[in-house]
Parts: C-alpha cells; structure tokens; sequence
C-alpha cells in the first residue's frame, strides 16, 4: 500500500462513490493527494458531472440512451460515450449526441440557418460531380 491511504495500492485504488477497486488510470491525475491520484473515478466523476450540469440522473441517462437504441440522436450510430446535447439558450436537454455530431451542432451554434446552408450547399456538389 502507498504510504497514507488504505484505499490505494501500487496499482490499484478503490473509488468513495462507487466502492470498487480500479486501475489507477480509471482516476484523474492529482497534485494535491499523496498518491497522485484525485477521488472519485473517471466513471462516477462523469455521472456526477451529468446530474450537475444538466440535471440529468444516471437512470434518466439510460433511459434515454434506451430510447435511442444506443446511438447518436443525430448520426445514429453507437458509439461510446455518448454527450448530453442541450439547448444552450434553454438548459433543456435534447438528446445524447457522439462527439462528432455534439461538435456539428456546436460550431454551427445550434442555427438551423447555418446548417440548412451546409446540407444545401453538399446537395449542389453532389449535383455537380
């Protein structure tokens, strides 16, 4: 055991939230714990994060990702994970979206206009090839 801690080992360290014991790469880099390791796991973190942000519980995660087969709302495909789409002006959740889509509707900044211009202007260039 690492000098300290009775939750952490050379390799391994048990997460408060959950209990269990995980590689010491499931936790965050710390700079301010003996063991250079932060708290919670990357995986609890990441639910605590979702209820605070856009208030959205782990059950209520699920059942929407039950909803969407899985997949992106947009894309649909499955990929893992999925990000919490919200409106930004609403705080109203959406929808899970995979990365790439997440960052479509981002660097649009949600206005259909923008994106009705995108698909308009690859239906003219596939008209064109």
């Amino acid at each position: 055991m690492i000098k300290g801690s009775w939750t952490v080992t050379e390799t391994k360290k048990q997460c408060p939230t959950c209990k269990e014991w995980k590689s010491h790469i499931q936790f965050r880099k710390s700079p301010n714990t003996s063991h250079g390791l932060g708290g919670a796991c990357k995986t609890c973190r990441r639910w605590y994060t979702i209820f605070h942000v856009y208030g959205m519980t782990k059950v209520e995660y699920l059942e929407m990702l039950e909803t969407q087969d899985g997949n992106c709302a947009i894309c649909k495909i499955e990929q893992d994970p999925l990000y919490v789409d919200h409106d930004h002006e609403t705080g109203k959740v959406r929808g899970l979206l995979c990365e790439q889509c997440n960052f479509l509707l981002g660097n649009a900044k949600d206005n259909l206009g923008v994106l009705a211009s995108a698909i308009k202007y690859l239906e003219k260039a596939r008209e064109d090839s």
